[in-house]
Order: structure tokens, then C-alpha cells, then sequence
């Protein structure tokens, strides 16, 4: 019985946990690494494997699977339905919606021994709306879909740094909406707002929620879910009399609100998530459609990202000492 009992024990004795010893009464320098960076290398977490790239050691992987389930316990909870996409996406599904030329600078792309180019993808909209369209026209009573997926995305960063803030493979959560109206799309994206901020709230640590740029994505509405961080790369301009935020780079002038000319405060943050709605603009490409009215009508999208392995970076980030790596904890490693 005590056999049976303890082969489920863990043992730090095995665990592989590669730890950088320092001599007693050195200090840590400044080496150029954030502080998150430093640590996770330091402490076993990840390690890395070439520039931009990191394995995730035991430690580090518990983390993730930790987050993951935390995530699928929110997104079921509104009806979401997880796949799994090809890493791989056919280029000329990009190149169809005009983003090929855009994004080239930050994709890798492979080609085969027939020469057809593909896309290590950093975002599924077209791969997933070009699923709709092949598998047909929906019905009205099977929308909204909400589907989803957490899976290893690809950018090639010109400068990767910061360890997992910025790294040229890392871990999302990507989510894609089809509604019959753009009416019944924004309450999708209000689902998902809560849902989101259901993730966050139960990490733990305080979070802005900001109007954002459409950028590259497209569409019509867009928000940032960032923490509040002296490293971050994005600044987020708030207004405590009104409670709006905004990104900067929406605003021409950085020192007063529109709304109600009160003064702002300027923050740098770290975005971890971001949300837009898309409308037509993938499915009316690709023929995503739904039967109403005797009629196909282009489906309207919405899509949500949610960097898992950044926001693990930056809860060690804004938590953790110079010296000592601290988790929320939810997402430690080895507590329920």
C-alpha cells in the first residue's frame, strides 16, 4: 500500500530544476535582463534554447498547464469550443486577405517540396474562417460559435528580448466569433470581455482594461488588457475623473482627456490580451456565411488573443523581489 501511495510522489530530489547558484555575499548585476527573465532562467523555470527561443522546464510547464486549465474553465463557462488548427497555414490564404505583403517582415514562412509556401502562423483569421466557408453555410441556431484554441505561435522579432515578453515562438490563446449581425457580435464580445476579466481577476493582480488600436487586425472596436509595469512597451493613457484608458498611440494629445479635459496619467504597461471586432471583413473574403432569409449572409467575426506565456512572465515581473521569484498563487507550481 505505501508503495502504491508514494510512486505519485513528487520528488524535488528528481525534479530537473537547474539552478544558478550565486557566491555567498555577491550581488546580482545589471546583465540588461528583466528582472522576470533573470529570475525564470535562474530558478529553473526556462532555459533557452537559441535567441527568442525557450524551453519550458517541469517547473515552467506546470505554470502553463496551470494557467491553461484556468483559462478553459472560463471560456466553457460561455460556451466555448476548443480545436486545434495546423501550425502550418497555406500563404495563399494571407495573401488572399491582403496581409501577406503587410506582415512579411514578422512571419517565417517554409516551403515544401511541391513549392507551396505556408505561414508558421502567428494568428489563425484566415485559417479558421476558411474552415467555416469549406464546411458550409451555418444555420441561425448554431450561432453564436465561439471557438478556440491554446497552441504555440511564431513572429520573427527583429530584437527578441525580455525572455517570454518578446520571444519569436510563445504560447496563445486564440479565440475566434461568428454571429449572424454585428448587434449579436458585440454581445459575443461582451461574453468574452467578462470572461476575460473572470481570468484575470482570478490571477490576481490588478489590471487596466484599454481602448486599443485595429491595427493590421481590421475591424471596428478594440481593447487591451495590460498590467501596469516600469518594462512595459505599450503606454496606456487614463483619466481618474471619467475612468476611461486608452492606448497612446489613439490620442494626439497625451496630457488632457476628450471626454472631459481632465488631465491624464501616463503609464507603461505590459498588454497581455487583446480583443477586436472584426465584422466582415475575413468572412466576406473567404464566403463565411449563414443561411437567413433565403439569403447567405457574410458572418460577422470577432477575435481575442491572450498571451499565456507573457502573462506568466509578467505576474513573476510585477510580484517577485530582485532576489526572491514569487507566482499568484494559482498558477504556482505545486500548490491546489
Amino acid at each position: 500500500m505505501f508503495n502504491k501511495l508514494t510512486s505519485k510522489v513528487n520528488r524535488a530530489s528528481k525534479l530537473l530544476q537547474p539552478i544558478k547558484v550565486y557566491p555567498k555575499g555577491s550581488s546580482i548585476k545589471n546583465d540588461g535582463l528583466s528582472k522576470s527573465h533573470r529570475l525564470m532562467l535562474d530558478m529553473g523555470i526556462i532555459r533557452q534554447a537559441n535567441t527568442g527561443l525557450y524551453t519550458l522546464l517541469p517547473l515552467g510547464n506546470r505554470v502553463l498547464e496551470k494557467l491553461i486549465s484556468i483559462v478553459d474553465y472560463q471560456l466553457s463557462n460561455i460556451g466555448a469550443q476548443k480545436i486545434n488548427l495546423p501550425n502550418l497555414t497555406n500563404a495563399n490564404l494571407w495573401a488572399k486577405t491582403g496581409r501577406l505583403k503587410t506582415m512579411i517582415p514578422e512571419i517565417f514562412q517554409v516551403t515544401d517540396r511541391h513549392r507551396i509556401s505556408y505561414i508558421l502562423s502567428p494568428t489563425h483569421e484566415e485559417a479558421i474562417t476558411n474552415l467555416i466557408a469549406n464546411i458550409g453555410p451555418m444555420q441561425k441556431n448554431q450561432l453564436p460559435l465561439l471557438l478556440y484554441q491554446i497552441s504555440n505561435k511564431w513572429r520573427d522579432e527583429m530584437k527578441p528580448r525580455l525572455g517570454l515578453f518578446r520571444s519569436r515562438e510563445f504560447v496563445m490563446k486564440d479565440l475566434y466569433s461568428f454571429d449572424l449581425t454585428d448587434e449579436d457580435a458585440l454581445k459575443s464580445y461582451k461574453s468574452i470581455d467578462e470572461a476575460y476579466k473572470n481570468i484575470l481577476d482570478h490571477i490576481g493582480i490588478p489590471y487596466i482594461v484599454a481602448i486599443g488600436d485595429t491595427g493590421l487586425m481590421g475591424g471596428t472596436v478594440s481593447h487591451e488588457y495590460n498590467y501596469l509595469s516600469s518594462i512595459g512597451e505599450d503606454t496606456v493613457l487614463s483619466c481618474n475623473s471619467c475612468g476611461i484608458h486608452l492606448n497612446a498611440t489613439l490620442s494626439d494629445d497625451k496630457s488632457t482627456c476628450r471626454n472631459c479635459n481632465q488631465l491624464l496619467e501616463k503609464n507603461s504597461t505590459i498588454e497581455i490580451g487583446h480583443t477586436f471586432l472584426l465584422g466582415t471583413k475575413y468572412s466576406s473574403v473567404f464566403e463565411a456565411t449563414c443561411h437567413f432569409n433565403n439569403k447567405r449572409v457574410p458572418l460577422s467575426m470577432g477575435c481575442y488573443g491572450l498571451g499565456l506565456t507573457r502573462l506568466i512572465s509578467a505576474s513573476v515581473e510585477i510580484l517577485s523581489t530582485n532576489e526572491d521569484l514569487r507566482w499568484p498563487k494559482c498558477i504556482a507550481p505545486y500548490t491546489n
